[in-house]
């Protein structure tokens, strides 16, 4: 059996965007859920609040490497992390199609390379 050891990467065709991804490692898929976990209360009373929002927010900024061809009202839109964080507040179908179309890329690797 071959074994991964490196971080998966590939690009996918999103509204016309050419989108670079990466998987993200269950290591860092642990690492925002901790970020992004708060415990209140004491004794019995103790609860744990999980910021989805916030969480789905640094997987999708950390998931995307790149773009080509991405464009708002001013013009060409360069990929940086104030770019992303845009796109993420005001473009959910984007964000939407970004997650489903890198999971269907990154879970078909999977297959393939469970077969091989």
């Amino acid at each position: 059996m071959k074994l991964r050891t490196t971080l998966a990467t590939g690009t996918v065709d999103v509204l016309g965007v050419k989108v670079h991804v990466q998987n993200i490692t269950p290591d860092e898929v642990q690492k925002f859920r901790k970020k992004h976990t708060e415990y209140t209360g004491r004794g019995v009373s103790r609860r744990m609040e999980f910021n989805d929002i916030a969480f789905a927010r640094d997987v999708f900024m950390h998931q995307i490497t790149g773009w080509e061809g991405a464009e708002d009202e001013n013009g060409p839109l360069e990929c940086n992390d104030s770019s992303k964080t845009l796109v993420y507040n005001f473009d959910q179908d984007f964000v939407k199609q970004v997650t489903e179309k890198s999971k269907e890329l990154f879970d078909s690797r999977e297959e393939e390379d469970g077969k091989n």
